[in-house]
C-alpha cells in the first residue's frame, strides 16, 4: 500500500486554508497545518481533520499535525517545513495561502505613509511565498509534488485592501 501524501498549508487554520485542509484529508492525504497564534483553533481543526479522512488514526501514527510559525520570519518558514518533514518523513504538496493586510483609506494618501505596514505587507504576501517555496523545494522535487500559492483579488484591484496604489489616487 501506497504511503499517504503530505500536504502542508500555511495558514491553514481558519478560512481558505482550513477549508484546503478538510478536503485534502476527506481524500486521504496527510496534512500539517501553519497557524500564527490560535492554539486553540489549529487543534481543534486537527480533531477535525481525523474524523474526516479515511486513514486510520493511531497512537502511533501521526497524519495530522498542527504547527506555529511566523510567516513573516524566514528562520520560522524553514523550521516549519523541516519540522513538517521531520514529523511526516516527505512533503508532496505546498499550499502557500499566508498573507497580510491592513485596510486604510483608499482617497487618503498620508493614511498610507506607515513603513511598517508597507514592509509587513510585501513579507507576507510575497517574501514568505518565495522563502517557503525555496524551504520546499527540494522534497517537492523528490516527491514531484506541487507547489500552490494564493493570493488576494486584493492584490489586482483596489477595493478590500489595504494600501493605496495609483488606481485610487486619480477620481
Amino acid at each position: 500500500m501506497a504511503v499517504p501524501e503530505v500536504a502542508l498549508i500555511t495558514a491553514g487554520s481558519a478560512g481558505l486554508g482550513a477549508a484546503t485542509a478538510r478536503l485534502f484529508a476527506s481524500v486521504g492525504m496527510r496534512v500539517v497545518i501553519n497557524y500564527s497564534s490560535n492554539t486553540e483553533r489549529a487543534d481543534a481543526l486537527v480533531e477535525d481533520l481525523k474524523k474526516l479522512s479515511p486513514l486510520s488514526n493511531t497512537e502511533t501514527t501521526v497524519n495530522f499535525l498542527a504547527i506555529k510559525a511566523d510567516l513573516a520570519k524566514r528562520a520560522d518558514v524553514i523550521r516549519l517545513v523541516q519540522e513538517s518533514v521531520e514529523k511526516l518523513g516527505t512533503l508532496d504538496v505546498v499550499f502557500s495561502n499566508g498573507g497580510w493586510t491592513k485596510i486604510r483609506d483608499f482617497m487618503d494618501l498620508d493614511d498610507n505613509m506607515e513603513e511598517d505596514d508597507w514592509d509587513r505587507c510585501f513579507t507576507m504576501n510575497v517574501k514568505s511565498h518565495a522563502w517557503l517555496m525555496h524551504a520546499a523545494r527540494p522534497w517537492l522535487e523528490a516527491s514531484e509534488g506541487a507547489f500552490i500559492t494564493t493570493a488576494s483579488y486584493a492584490g489586482v484591484r483596489p477595493s478590500g485592501s489595504s494600501l493605496v496604489c495609483e488606481q485610487s489616487l486619480t477620481p
